[in-house]
């Protein structure tokens, strides 16, 4: 109960970051500083009524629309997902098996770190942690980092989703910027992360198939993708041929970095790289999602995928604050090549 708390000191008056469900506060336990995650009130009782109010709009939406949608998996995975972001004793889980991870990464595991849990200090609706120092990547760009600093970051933030999802199917997929902090000493360099509220968990089969689904995209095999998809339970077989194609035509702009064709018009050496800050991709990538969820009759978006693809977008984001150009084409191979 709260007595426990009573063994915090020096806690801040100013919160350090706050957000729609929760404000971060800095404060000291046991000699060490530490951060104290504190749920606004109310927060948690709201969702019902918030959902069942969006779902009566988004229902009548379709209704008018003409379309035979039904919105259920959809409303389930935004519930799942609200449910968990307020309940801190499973974000603390996810912390946990988070960290447990990272630490099994091998050489580059030094190049990733989480904050510590501190359960004994850990409700449901207060989550306590140990204090991670680094900037914001807001501010590690004002210090103008070099291009081979910048680099090595994107790679960090591309070998953490690799693992993430293909490796532990154990996916932070907020994407949001301040979910990452940066430690750049000289010496050391080090991607923080910070926030499991959004941690979604992948199966095994869910993964084999997201795989099988991308090698279809590689083989350009369009007949097979639409197949599939529809097997996978992405798309109705009833929706129009036009919609199916729009489809194939989302899935293959999402890949597209991953096999840049060789340029004809430049050197071999730079044949493979891609360059993130390609406006015109962010617009492509932006209109094939948009153009495909317009056209669905019958078909709810994707449930399943929304949420990874949220983050997919978020790392290109990130990538093109990065403004890098890199051969991204090995994570292809790392991707499939994961022993599912």
């Amino acid at each position: 109960g709260p007595q426990r708390f009573q063994e915090l000191r020096k806690i801040s008056e100013q919160s350090a970051a706050s957000a729609s469900i929760a404000q971060v506060h800095s404060a000291e336990y046991q000699g060490q500083k530490v951060a104290l995650k504190i749920q606004h009130p109310g927060v948690a009782e709201s969702i019902s009524s918030d959902l069942k109010i969006l779902k009566r709009l988004a229902t009548s939406f379709v209704g008018l629309t003409n379309r035979q949608i039904d919105l259920n998996p959809l409303f389930e995975e935004f519930e799942i997902v609200l449910r968990q972001e307020v309940d801190f004793l499973q974000e603390a889980q996810f912390l946990n098996q988070y960290q447990a991870q990272v630490q099994k990464m091998g050489a580059i595991a030094s190049s990733y770190t989480t904050p510590t849990l501190i359960p004994e200090m850990t409700t449901k609706k207060v989550l306590t942690m140990t204090w991670e120092k680094g900037i914001s990547l807001t501010q590690w760009m004002t210090t103008n980092p070099s291009q081979e600093k910048k680099n090595h970051l994107a790679h960090l933030i591309l070998n953490l989703y690799c693992e993430e999802f293909f490796h532990w199917g154990l996916v932070q997929t907020d994407p949001n910027f301040s979910n990452f902090l940066i430690q750049d000493d000289g010496s050391d360099f080090r991607l923080v992360i910070l926030d499991f509220g959004a941690t979604r968990v992948y199966t095994k089969e869910f993964i084999a198939d997201y795989v099988q689904l991308l090698e279809k995209v590689r083989a350009q095999d369009d007949a097979s993708l639409i197949n599939y998809a529809i097997q996978f339970g992405m798309i109705s077989s009833k929706e129009s041929a036009e919609t199916k194609n729009d489809f194939v035509q989302m899935m293959k702009v999402a890949a597209e970095p991953f096999f840049v064709l060789p340029d004809s018009n430049s050197s071999t050496k730079n044949s493979k790289m891609f360059k993130f800050a390609d406006k015109d991709y962010s617009l492509r990538s932006r209109d094939s999602v948009q153009k495909f969820i317009r056209g669905l009759k019958y078909s709810p978006p994707p449930h399943r995928i929304i949420f990874l693809h949220r983050k997919l977008g978020g790392i290109f984001a990130l990538l093109k604050r990065l403004n890098v150009q890199l051969d991204i084409t090995p994570y292809w191979s790392k991707m499939m090549g994961q022993d599912l």
